[in-house]
């Protein structure tokens, strides 16, 4: 399939994800589309990133934020 630009993205700017609104296709590739998007809740601009429907990447379980060091926590593959 290759590297998509962003003229091969499926979001268009103006449509609405919940609170997020795309500004702008940034770019995609295997593991998903990659959107510029404003947080109408908070005001603020945001990466927003669409996972393809296969492969799973993983489930996400939390989000731990220590200082300066920030995790995802997702399950152990088998």
């Amino acid at each position: 399939m290759g590297i998509l630009t962003p003229a091969h993205l499926s979001l268009t700017p103006g449509t609405r994800l919940g609170p997020y609104e795309i500004a702008a296709a940034l770019g995609a590739g295997g593991m998903g589309e990659v959107y510029r998007a404003r947080d109408t809740k908070l005001n603020s601009n945001v990466a927003l990133k669409i996972l393809p429907e296969v492969p799973n990447i993983a489930a996400i379980y939390g989000f731990e934020d220590s200082g300066v060091t920030h995790a995802l926590v997702m399950e152990l593959g088998r």
